[in-house]
Order: C-alpha cells, then structure tokens, then sequence
C-alpha cells in the first residue's frame, strides 16, 4: 500500500510539474504573440504616417508643378506679347523710314525748284 501511495504521490508530481511546464509554455507563447502583436501593430502605425507623410509630399510636389506650369505658361505669354510687339515696331520702324525718304525726296525737289 505504502509503496503504491509512494508511486502514486510521484506520479501526481510528475503530472504536475508537466502541467506547470505546460502552463509556463502557454504563458510565453502568449507573452510571444502578444508581443509579436504590438510590433505589428507599431509596423501599421509606422507605415500609416509614411504614406499620410508621402501624400503629403505628394501633394506639396503637385502645387509646385502646378505653379511652375501656370509661371512658364506666363511667360510664353509674355514672349508672344513681346514677338507682337517687336513685329509692329520694326512695321512702324519701316513705315516711318519710307515716309522720311518721301519727305526727303519732297524737300530735294522743292530745292531743286527753288
């Protein structure tokens, strides 16, 4: 009797020891996973801010295209008005250049009248 009470103590021992092994293997695993949890989720966080940061860029890029468009578009305006422009001085330049021959041609004949 003794000696199966002895085996039987031992063995209830045994069990428990393998239960509390058990138990300390689930505590860390869960201690593991909820680790590996918290790491994805300050991955998400992480990655979240880079892609509002990288919009962000994205859309401060666009505005400066933009205006860098609207300020070449404005120049182009500008040489058009200024090509215009040079276009009529060098008509005027001309026109006024053949209204001084004729004045001169004009003034030469009423010298030679004279």
């Amino acid at each position: 009797d003794r000696s199966e009470l002895s085996h039987a103590a031992a063995a209830r021992r045994r069990i428990e020891r393998v239960l509390e092994d058990e138990r300390a293997g689930r505590r860390d695993a869960e201690d593991l996973l909820h680790e590996e949890v918290q790491q994805a989720r300050q991955g998400e966080r992480a990655a979240e801010a880079s892609a509002v940061s990288t919009g962000r860029k994205l859309a401060a890029a666009r505005l400066e295209l933009q205006d860098a468009v609207r300020r070449m578009n404005d120049v182009k305006g500008l040489r058009t008005h200024i090509e215009h422009a040079t276009e009529e001085m060098e008509a005027s330049y001309y026109e006024v250049s053949n209204q001084r021959q004729q004045l001169e041609s004009q003034v030469h004949d009423l010298e030679a009248a004279l």
